[in-house]
């Protein structure tokens, strides 16, 4: 009987992980110099990929996400062990740093690409046995976002 092999479901893997979204803070892309920006990959942490047909045998794969390596199109880069937190409504940040959230803050005015590597790890089941690990990593990029790096200046008015 042919033999499975974790460079198969690596393959398979490689093959099922999604292209993720970068989500940014304010939605619309545009933000200011000297405050966090905030980013985060919209996907979960961990993933069950699913089952897919090897040499004729169910297999199964989960992925758990290890890092996430940034570069904020500014030169800088990051790394983060998680997608970050989607910032909504609901828990708004008015501080400069805002706690909680992953970001960047921006030093000068234009207009940054953000793009992100995604490393998982991951383990897989053939015909329900116990899980085996996947050998070695997998990453995947997050759909690049374009974003638009403003100055704004505030000026006192006498009472009207």
């Amino acid at each position: 009987m042919p033999v499975i092999t974790g460079e198969m479901v690596r393959a398979q893997a490689e093959r099922l992980l999604p292209l993720p979204q970068i989500g940014v803070a304010p939605t619309d892309g545009t933000s200011l110099v000297n405050i966090q920006t905030i980013l985060w990959v919209d996907t979960a942490s961990d993933r069950e990929l699913g089952t897919v047909n090897l040499l004729g045998r169910n297999v199964s794969i989960a992925a758990h996400l290890e890092r996430i390596d940034w570069r904020f199109g500014d030169g800088a880069t990051d790394s983060s062990d998680g997608p970050g937190r989607a910032y909504t409504d609901s828990d708004p940040c008015d501080t400069v740093l805002c706690p909680g959230y992953f970001g960047h803050m921006y030093r000068t005015t234009g207009h940054p690409e953000v793009t992100a590597i995604l490393t998982w790890s991951g383990t897989y089941r053939v015909g329900g046995g116990p899980p085996e690990p996947i050998p070695g990593t997998v990453s995947t990029d997050a759909q690049p976002t374009q974003l638009r790096i403003v100055e704004s200046r505030s000026e006192l008015v006498p009472n009207p």
